[in-house]
């Protein structure tokens, strides 16, 4: 896409994994910025204001191997690309996308009686966190955190958890107090706005519950 570049900086644990990043006319910041994890343009639209109101930089982070057809991937990533074009800032974005291993594992979680959701957040802070600390960049954060249909407390907790292990501080903030405000913007923007979660087991429970 034009205003996009691909670049050779490598997430850590990765096999030489070429991340893109845009806008061209912009530079990351790890000194003065936080690595904003995004799961989609709508969610950063209220966790962006806010954090600009409150003179906090960042840069993004796309990495979601969650979310699946490919193609609503590649839908998700040309919204915030959109998003960018209006209030610009730095993003790098992770390729990876290896359905076949992520299905699997989501399953084994869920066969094994256990939550599915954590393991697919977790995976999303971790590689953040992971490519917070090789870039140095002082805290990370995530725009998970504004969703009212997210768990809000299991992402804190593994949001710790993750920084305790990483070695890079956590950034909390209750993000949900701007979800209102996030549907106004991405509506006067005419933001993508998908339907569930990411996974196909996500959109499954969405017709079946």
């Amino acid at each position: 896409m034009e205003g996009s570049h691909t670049s050779a900086r490598t997430a850590s644990g990765s096999s030489a994994v070429e991340l893109e990043s845009f806008p061209e006319d912009l530079s990351p910041d790890p000194m003065f910025r936080i690595l904003f994890h995004i799961c989609c343009a709508p969610c950063l639209s209220g966790t962006h204001d806010m954090l600009l109101e409150r003179g906090i930089g960042v840069d993004g982070f796309y990495f979601n191997p969650n979310i699946q057809p490919y193609s609503e991937w590649q839908k998700r990533l040309d919204t915030i690309k959109e998003y960018v074009k209006e209030k610009p800032f730095f993003v790098y974005v992770d390729p990876t996308y290896e359905i076949g291993t992520w299905l699997r594992k989501a399953i084994r979680e869920e066969d094994a009686g256990r939550n599915r959701c954590a393991v697919c957040i977790k995976q999303r802070l971790e590689k953040t966190a992971e490519f917070a600390k090789e870039k140095g960049y002082r805290a990370f954060s995530t725009t998970l955190l504004l969703s009212t249909y997210q768990p809000h407390l299991l992402i804190k907790d593994l949001g710790e958890e993750v920084a305790k292990d990483k070695g890079v501080e956590f950034f909390y903030e209750d993000f949900r107090v701007k979800w209102s405000k996030s549907l106004t913007l991405s509506r006067k923007m005419r933001l993508y706005r998908q339907q569930y979660c990411g996974c196909v087991l996500s959109e499954q429970d969405r017709y079946l519950k």
